[in-house]
């Protein structure tokens, strides 16, 4: 950036660096990966454009960088003649390479590259040492990972590199082998899918995966999107990626060739349908789920019944329809177990398990998510393993057992921690704050609910978020009474907008906090907080309980 400041007023003696400006020229900076020549180029159009339009114009950044200084030598004219001189000292072989790397997005291994890039040119065999001979000549980056190492392209050579593919029409074939070893990588049986070792995998190659997925939408390549949408669903699920996740699966059940009905459209249906319910958006996923549903049973397909079941049965319990979630499950267990569906059986019995701990009906409760605990460890579902154990933790506090429900609690914890999984996170962390508080550790519950709210705002699971603000309004409720009425009542609003009806239980608990608020601070001081909470952004009373868990 101070290269390209200096450059910039050498060029254009009013040139300034403002607060507005600074964004754009960072921007800029990383999009030219730091190449002092780039950014030289760039820097000489501050007399023609501003920095923002500089940045936007950037995407045709071989045609935009031209100029130079007229003394240095013809090779530094220009950043095309720059990159282009290099390749001219690369072998076929290594040219080859390089371009075929250019289909990449973000990072790769060598086994990805050898399956990829291979070609009779350029054997499978010759792959890591041609890929050593790019490195050593700073045309290709190494990054040592926790998944062991990868390599990538600085995007200004990757366009370069793309641009000469496409022109020699290679490209084309680059980009369906590299869908096709993509649809390799999330291929697995459900029983390994929800595996830490698996999502990790994926996660690792996420920036291929959605260019792959880019792919199919732009081919109209229903079949790969469907297979490469079915296998993200896991990542974006496990990581929290509700949005992206819905998002993108919409796009896929949009295209021309995916709207015959079919088990595996009601399976994507499904799928989306319950990304929307974990972000809070129930009417989205009521009709995804009512189509999936109806989808499912004109095809008579008895396992993705279930999994719309199971999902319907999870917006009901968010809404607080009891009565209705259960019903739900239980029709949706009757189908796993009719069909042998273990993975799906366990899922299920543990979300009725959390529905019973919900209702106060305890001992139903430990029951089932004893046996949810021993169908995932049945399955290998770890993540419904760290669940189980979370809610047994918290039956255990419900009975005054603090000692066990400490010890399953952090196990779970440790657990989830492992996976990334982010709701599991978010729940165990608020149950853990709410132990810390009964054992008189305010400063340790304030920690735990911090985390686990934060968690639940960068997942955007507004259920958890609503839970969050008001475990954060009964802890801090003795100390700063006006801001837990606040926050209250912020959750409450909250609650309206999603549509999500408190449980009997909580519900009591938040009527004992109003009633001891409305003691202390008197009925007018006790009207305004609840009116200034009603009226807070769901950002600003995050904020806002993030700061009071710290007071």
């Amino acid at each position: 950036m101070r290269l390209f400041v200096e450059r910039a007023a050498a060029a254009h003696p009013e040139f300034r660096v403002t607060d507005a400006n600074t964004p754009a020229i960072a921007e800029l900076c990383c999009r030219l990966d730091g190449i002092p020549l780039a950014i030289e180029l760039a820097s000489a159009w501050v007399r023609t454009v501003s920095v923002d339009e500089l940045a936007k114009r950037l995407s045709d950044r071989f045609g935009l960088l031209i100029g130079g200084y007229r003394t240095a030598p013809p090779r530094h004219q220009t950043l095309r003649r720059a990159v282009e001189w290099s390749i001219t000292l690369l072998s076929e072989p290594e040219r080859q390479l390089f371009n075929a790397l250019s289909v990449f997005a973000g990072t790769w291994t060598v086994e990805a590259a050898e399956v990829v890039c291979a070609s009779p040119a350029v054997p499978a065999s010759d792959v890591l040492w041609l890929l050593r001979q790019l490195v050593d000549k700073s045309l290709v980056v190494v990054e040592e990972t926790p998944a062991g190492t990868r390599y990538r392209l600085l995007e200004t050579l990757r366009a370069y590199a793309r641009e000469q593919a496409a022109a020699t029409g290679d490209l084309v074939e680059l980009e369906r082998r590299h869908v096709a070893w993509c649809l390799d990588t999330v291929k697995s049986e459900r029983p390994e899918q929800v595996h830490p070792s698996f999502v990790a995998a994926m996660a690792a190659e996420q920036d291929n995966l959605r260019a792959a997925l880019r792919w199919c939408l732009r081919t109209g390549d229903a079949d790969a999107g469907l297979r490469l949408g079915t296998g993200l669903y896991t990542l974006w699920y496990s990581r929290g990626n509700y949005t992206e996740g819905q998002a993108w699966l919409e796009e896929v059940l949009a295209l021309p060739n995916m709207q015959t009905r079919s088990a595996a459209r009601a399976q994507v249906l499904s799928q989306a349908g319950h990304l929307a319910s974990c972000r809070g958006d129930y009417r989205a996923a009521d009709k995804l789920l009512d189509e999936a549903l109806a989808t499912a049973r004109d095809v008579n397909a008895e396992l993705a019944i279930g999994g719309a079941l199971q999902c319907m049965g999870n917006v009901a319990r968010g809404r607080g329809e009891l009565d209705r979630a259960e019903e739900l499950y239980l029709a949706a267990r009757e189908m796993e177990r009719k069909v042998g569906n273990t993975t799906w059986e366990c899922i299920t019995v543990g979300s009725l398990a959390l529905l019973l701990e919900e209702r106060g009906a305890h001992e139903r409760a430990e029951a089932f998510a004893t046996e949810g605990l021993a169908l995932a460890q049945q399955a290998d579902h770890q993540q419904a393993v760290a669940r189980m154990l979370a809610l047994l933790g918290r039956l255990a506090q419900v009975r005054g057992d603090n000692i066990r429900a400490r010890l399953l609690l952090e196990q779970s914890l440790e657990l989830l921690r492992k996976q990334g999984y982010q709701q599991g996170l978010a729940w165990t962390l608020l149950v853990l704050a709410r132990l810390a508080d009964a054992e008189g550790d305010a400063l340790q519950a304030g920690r735990l609910l911090a985390e686990g709210l934060g968690r639940a705002r960068d997942a955007g699971d507004r259920r958890l978020m609503v839970q969050g603000l008001e475990e954060t309004a009964l802890l801090v409720a003795a100390r700063h009474p006006t801001e837990a009425v606040g926050l209250a009542a912020a959750a409450a609003e909250l609650r309206l907008t999603i549509g999500a009806d408190l449980v009997p239980v909580e519900r009591d608990r938040l009527t004992s906090l109003q009633i001891a608020a409305r003691v202390v601070l008197g009925d007018a001081a006790y009207s305004a907080a609840q009116a200034a909470g009603r009226q807070q952004t769901l950002a600003d009373a995050i904020r806002l309980a993030l700061i009071v868990t710290e007071a």
